[in-house]
């Protein structure tokens, strides 16, 4: 029997405060009607509070201290058992449309039949970002000569000019992703009657924030916009205290977030209408995510490190069944803890799947029951959303990104002490309470129904209720470790691109 088709979209960076907020209906219009037509979970955590380690979860169906993807080994490997494998085993044809150089087969995101690097305007070819930022001229022409010599040379060369004056001269990638989706849409043969499991990573709502200016004005005034450009968006010279930003400019960047958002979402809309133009949305569950969120201004911190306050795990998320399961449950919303680790048994569910049974679609491999709960949050046959079981959510930051001695070496003064964020960090999160607890010993606790924005450490004042989750959490994942990081070889234009966006 064929499966239903699957779109699961990945909306980088996106915050469940902004995407789900009280002016969500203005930040993302399109999102918030088509949450409507399925499952609303307004306590989704991600588990982890940057793209590579959330990612991994989400494809693997595990927490970041069992796939071992994080800012210390920034790479994972699920092979067969990684979601577009499992697809693929069922029947799919799979393919991926990625804006982020994290989410890529160099780094685990493997199995795929289509994979578009949708940073570069040829997926053939060497990128070469680096060249034109090496200021050795005799260095340049050697790495240019050899590079343009291989058999991949054209691409080679107008990957490396389209990256350099091209590429975010109008958004970060979403008009460019959405036509190469429907493009692949298209061409899928006739005669070839598999059902599509299609992912798509947007990163519009990443720094650096630059919108199109009509989505601006919807958020600023005419002098925020003129103010806009001089506005230093380097968060860790924010961090360090090198460059700190006043109140006036955040107030601008989260205009230019909620832009961005706006932005995404209309692109989001068109990809959408396409789909029920063409007859196929209503065969085709869909899957709605952000990966994790952002601090902007937020516990004195911009971008999306150092921290799991809930600014960087507290994400949004969507998920509309096919055909009549998707009638049924319209409008649902679901208040329990999950975690993003569940859409992994979610969707191989939601495809056919017999998630008491997935060990039956491996081909070998370590087993991940102790590691995956099957927690399946919505299901074509359920008359309502299954939910969730869990009590509680957790949340894992295993190795600090970029590392501390690198940060300080960016700027002549680093006035702030940032030695503190040189530890590891776990959270656990119910619909009450959020405990944090550090590797060097230290441990938070806020009472979200008082507190959600976390401000008040309540620590010492509710010692048995820190000191139930913090059992709950070693209980489940043994005690908290530093993980040590080890050398991982990155290709030098990725790593370019991986340093412009503030990772390294």
């Amino acid at each position: 029997m064929r499966g239903p088709n699957v779109l699961f979209v990945v909306l980088d960076t996106a915050r469940a405060a902004t995407v789900f907020g009280d002016d969500a209906a203005e930040v993302a219009p399109r999102l918030t009607e088509f949450a409507e037509s399925g499952v609303r979970f307004t306590n989704a955590t991600a588990n982890g509070p940057w793209t590579l380690p959330s990612h991994a979860a989400m494809f693997t169906g595990q927490r970041t201290s069992d796939h071992g993807a994080h800012a210390g080994t920034k790479q994972f490997s699920a092979g067969d058992r990684s979601l577009p494998a499992r697809l693929g085993r069922m029947g799919y044809r799979t393919a991926a449309f990625s804006n982020n150089p994290w989410i890529s087969p160099s780094f685990g995101f493997d199995g795929f039949d289509h994979f578009s690097p949708c940073w570069k305007l040829f997926s053939k070819g060497a990128d070469l970002a680096s060249i034109a930022k090496t200021e050795d001229r005799s260095e340049q022409v050697r790495e240019l000569a050899g590079e343009l010599l291989s058999p991949t040379g054209p691409q080679t060369l107008v990957n490396s000019l389209y990256m350099q004056f091209f590429r975010e001269t109008y958004d970060s990638g979403a008009r460019r992703t959405v036509r190469r989706m429907k493009r692949w849409f298209r061409s899928r043969d006739g005669d070839d009657d598999r059902p599509f499991f299609a992912f798509a990573n947007f990163m519009e709502p990443h720094l650096a924030y630059d919108p199109p200016e009509r989505f601006q004005r919807e958020f600023l005034t005419d002098g925020q916009i003129a103010r806009a450009e001089t506005v230093n968006q380097d968060a860790w010279a924010h961090i360090t205290g090198a460059d700190e930003r006043t109140a006036e400019e955040f107030e601008i960047l989260h205009g230019l977030y909620k832009a961005e958002l706006r932005y995404l979402d209309q692109r989001l809309g068109d990809l959408l209408d396409f789909l029920a133009e063409s007859g196929e949305l209503d065969d085709t569950a869909v899957v709605l995510v952000g990966d994790h969120g952002e601090n902007i201004g937020d516990h004195g911190l911009m971008d999306h490190q150092y921290c799991l306050y809930d600014t960087l795990v507290h994400v949004p998320l969507v998920v509309r069944p096919p055909g009549d399961a998707g009638d049924r449950l319209r409008g649902a919303t679901c208040e329990e803890p999950v975690e993003l680790r569940d859409l992994y048994p979610t969707i191989l569910s939601l495809a056919g799947g017999d998630p008491a049974d997935l060990d039956a679609l491996d081909s070998g491999g370590p087993d991940l029951d102790s590691a995956t709960s099957r927690n399946v949050l919505v299901s074509d046959e359920a008359d309502e959303s299954l939910c969730s079981d869990r009590e509680y959510a957790v949340s894992e930051y295993l190795h600090p990104q970029p590392e501390i001695g690198d940060v300080r070496d960016r700027y002549d003064e680093v006035p702030r002490d940032i030695s503190t964020f040189d530890r590891a960090l776990r959270a656990v999160r119910t619909p009450d309470w959020k405990y944090v607890e550090a590797s060097d010993g230290t441990e938070e606790l806020y009472d979200l129904r008082e507190d959600p924005a976390e401000t008040r450490n309540l620590v010492g004042e509710r010692p048995a209720v820190a000191d139930r989750l913090r059992e709950r959490a070693t209980d489940d994942l043994g005690p908290l470790e530093y993980r040590s990081g080890d050398e991982t070889d990155i290709e030098e234009g990725t790593k370019r691109q991986l340093e412009e966006l503030g990772y390294l």
